[in-house]
């Protein structure tokens, strides 16, 4: 359609005027070029005109490259809501937990938002899924977490987990781990004794 700088203003303008195929053709070029970088202003521009079908695709892809996002600079320009949508979503994509507590570090570091803010988005941290050393050395030492109310956060995630009650904060994310394929056959249906890991 056009050169992805063009696509934005494009849509915008699209969106302005009610030119329905316009903004059917912005959204699928804009769609099939996300990044987790470009994901998380997509997903900005499609709540702000109103784009559901843009809107998913552009949260999924923010969900599916979170470890990047984290890295960068587009964490820090999710809004808190935003923030906190992805960090309750299952499907949320991350080797360890420990890499969503260090996304909230670094985005409660760069905004300063108000303390219940911080805490809200600590509530979606699943603390039990993290190694020992790390709650021990990184967790149980950050400053964010002396509050009272962000240590009964971190508590109560493994008060849920001990009682094996299934809440979120308990629960493992659909998006972590990885898949092992064992054996098999090649394409000369040749034996095979390797491991693979996705």
């Amino acid at each position: 359609l056009a050169e992805a700088a063009l696509l934005t203003p494009l849509l915008e303008a699209a969106a302005r005027l009610q030119v329905v195929p316009l903004i059917r053709e912005a959204s699928a070029a804009i769609e099939a070029r996300l990044s987790p970088e470009s994901a998380v202003d997509a997903w900005a521009l499609a709540d702000a005109l109103q784009l559901p079908d843009l809107e998913r695709a552009a949260k999924a892809a923010t969900s599916r490259g979170f470890e990047e996002v984290a890295a960068g600079d587009a964490l820090l320009r999710l809004p808190h809501a935003r923030l906190c949508t992805l960090l309750a979503d299952d499907k949320l994509r991350v080797r360890c937990e420990s890499s969503v507590f260090e996304a909230v570090c670094r985005w409660a570091g760069a905004v300063e938002p108000a303390p219940e803010a911080v805490t809200a988005l600590l509530a979606h941290v699943r603390f039990p899924l993290m190694p020992g050393p790390f709650l021990q050395q990184r967790v149980m030492a950050e400053p964010l977490m002396q509050p009272a109310e962000r240590l009964r956060v971190l508590s109560q995630a493994f008060v849920d987990k001990q009682a094996g009650t299934q809440t979120a904060m308990a629960r493992q994310r659909v998006g972590m781990g990885c898949v092992y394929v064992i054996g098999g056959r090649n394409d000369d249906d040749d034996e095979l004794n390797s491991v693979e890991i996705f």
